[in-house]
């Protein structure tokens, strides 16, 4: 850390003076493994980073979470060093990257070829409640921040320095990515409601759109008929749980 003393008189005329490097000690996340997840902004859990598509430098930016959409899903994987994670795109194969390894405020974050570069190597730290990703190739703290910290589909993903004490905008949590085929209403659970939302859709009454439709379809055989509306029953019933 760089650090400055200011000193101020009695009207206000100040005068700084600069110390040397004052290293901090930050707690690193080590055990949580490889996985899977989604990362979620803390101060709203509706908005996840996502990849802006599957091309080589495609931009990372914030995106309204869906629970059907890969480009949200990221495979953290723990490097040789016990310390540090490879973060790689799902939907792209291609690895969470600080463009051309910019040690910068405002550097952008994209996915790039995988390369085990430092620019794609990345510690977790706790922070606030959640987590703070920080790139191996930023020198002074900088870590994964949300632009501006504007809470809106499609604000930049960006690199900042780590400058105050609670910074929202660099706060993320880790959710499952896992969805979970006949919870219809998306609330947790599969029970009588989801299956009268099935029933209602195969007789025309209610028809089912958006992520409830794709998750309606039990089976994978691409329609959305009585079998499916079976399979959830008795899993309801308890005579055959779902996989």
């Amino acid at each position: 850390y760089k650090s400055n003393i200011y000193v101020y008189d009695d009207a206000g005329n100040g005068v700084s003076k600069s110390l040397s490097s004052i290293p901090m000690n930050t707690k690193l996340v080590t055990n949580l493994g490889n996985f899977e997840a989604r990362i979620v902004l803390a101060q709203n859990k509706n908005y996840v980073v996502t990849a802006d598509g599957t091309k080589q430098n495609s931009n990372v930016m914030l995106g309204e979470k869906s629970n059907l959409d890969e480009s949200q899903i990221w495979k953290f994987t723990k490097k040789s060093d016990g310390k540090s994670y490879e973060i790689v795109n799902v939907a792209s194969n291609r690895a969470l990257d600080i463009s051309d390894a910019k040690d910068e405020n405002e550097a952008n974050v994209a996915i790039h070829t995988r390369n085990n570069s430092d620019a794609q190597t990345f510690y977790i730290m706790e922070y606030n409640g959640g987590y703070r990703i920080v790139p191996k190739c930023t020198k002074d703290l900088k870590a994964i921040n949300l632009a501006d910290n504007k809470v809106e589909m499609g604000r930049n993903i960006d690199l900042y320095s780590v400058y105050r004490e609670d910074n929202e905008a660099q706060i993320w949590l880790f959710e499952d990515s896992k969805i979970t085929l006949g919870d219809v209403n998306q609330d947790g659970n599969i029970d009588m409601l989801d299956y009268v939302l099935i029933l209602s859709h195969v007789r025309g009454t209610k028809l089912l759109t958006g992520e409830s439709l794709i998750l309606a379809d039990v089976n994978r055989d691409g329609n959305i008929d009585m079998l499916d509306y079976v399979l959830v029953l008795s899993h309801v019933r308890g005579t055959k749980a779902l996989s």
